[in-house]
């Protein structure tokens, strides 16, 4: 209970750029322009992996990562960084600093990816449910803070519409078959959610092999959506 107040007080804080420390010119809650300058944007000039958001680096449909996966339960998949150097430092610092305040900051740069996309106004933003151990012990949802954010700023609705049914982890560092394994049965829709025909727009902080995302989907699926289409902050780049 004491890190949940402590949480709530630093979201109602002012913010300075989260990187270097400095006051920005956009009232405390966003990056300055020279660390804003550092971070590892998903180049939005080269054409876009429609799997997960990350640049498509070969001929095929996909890109090299989405192809040793199955295939996406979803329509489209974007994301907005790399997740690399600032990126994964920042990712960090909200997830494992007890740092929730960064998510004015990380949602403010989904809410931009999202109006330059410029989707539409009719979508639903779910978020993905988070072990409840680690919400305890962490304090908050990383995934549904940055829901909130974004939803706060493009005026759309945030619905919790999926639980987890177990408290088991599944590590990042697992294989990607250890990891499908172990999500099975994991997830399910919350009784009197109604997403049919609606434009569903599931978001969460990284997208790695998308297993989670995909286990997600698969119930979000079951809601009979007009749509499904995935949003990451930062997507695990290809190793070169």
């Amino acid at each position: 209970m004491k890190k949940f107040f402590i949480s709530l007080f630093k979201l109602l804080l002012p913010l300075p750029c989260p990187l270097c420390g400095a006051e920005t010119e956009r009232g405390f809650n966003s990056f300055c322009p020279e660390c804003y300058k550092q971070l590892p944007f998903i180049d939005e000039n080269q054409p876009e992996c429609p799997g997960c958001g990350g640049v498509l680096d070969s001929a095929l449909a996909v890109c090299s990562l989405c192809l040793n996966e199955n295939e996406r339960p979803w329509l489209r998949g974007y994301s907005v960084l790399e997740y690399r150097d600032s990126a994964r430092k920042l990712v960090g610092m909200l997830k494992y600093g007890n740092s929730p305040e960064l998510a004015r900051q990380l949602g403010g740069l989904i809410a931009d990816k999202l109006q330059k996309l410029d989707l539409g106004t009719d979508m639903v933003i779910v978020p993905v449910p988070l072990n409840l151990r680690r919400r305890l012990s962490r304090g908050y949802n990383q995934s549904q803070l940055l829901a909130k954010v974004v939803g706060k700023r493009l005026r759309l609705p945030v619905v919790n519409a999926v639980k987890r049914t177990g408290n088991r982890s599944v590590q990042a560092r697992r294989s990607r078959t250890e990891r499908h394994r172990e999500l099975r049965g994991l997830f399910s829709l919350r009784s009197g959610v109604q997403l049919a025909d609606k434009h569903i727009l599931l978001l969460d902080d990284v997208l790695t092999t998308g297993a989670t995302l995909s286990a997600v989907s698969r119930e979000l699926l079951k809601s009979k959506p007009a749509s499904l289409r995935v949003i990451t902050l930062a997507r695990t780049p290809r190793k070169v």
